[in-house]
């Protein structure tokens, strides 16, 4: 299937980027890669080059404090296989809880047989941007 365009990067705003680094690296465990020398960008994840731009999974954007919306509209899903667990460590470094551990269709074991498609709970980094925890049932 061809697309309108590909999927190139997530892109996270942030109101300091050395500290964004840490927190999403610690998180992901993806390796810091390109870092602008003026301090406005940073990469996690480097992938392949693409003609002379290096390219990142992960971009972490600075964006003073007022310019940055309460919620983005968009988000980060991380895959875990163990939520609680991933919620503490994420917890650990900075992350603070916004939606508790749940199961996705909520549903009542003794109205129904069907079994939950994913475990997850909603965390944001401490820059308010908020990102899932999810493990597939």
């Amino acid at each position: 299937m061809t697309g309108i365009a590909q999927f190139l990067k997530v892109v996270v705003n942030v109101s300091d980027v050395e500290s964004g680094l840490t927190f999403w690296s610690a998180l992901t465990g993806l390796e810091p890669g390109y870092i602008d020398p003026l301090g406005n960008f940073a990469g996690l994840g480097s992938v392949p080059v693409v003609g002379e731009v290096v390219s990142s999974v992960i971009l972490l954007q600075l964006v003073p404090e007022q310019q940055r919306p309460v919620h983005s509209g968009a988000h980060v899903d991380l895959f875990t296989d163990d939520v609680s667990r991933a919620v503490e460590q994420a917890a650990a470094i900075g992350a603070t809880l916004v939606r508790p551990i749940g199961f996705y269709p909520d549903h009542d074991p003794m109205l129904t047989d069907d079994k939950p498609v994913l475990e997850w709970a909603v965390m944001a980094d401490p820059f308010g941007n908020e990102f899932c925890l999810i493990n597939h049932a």
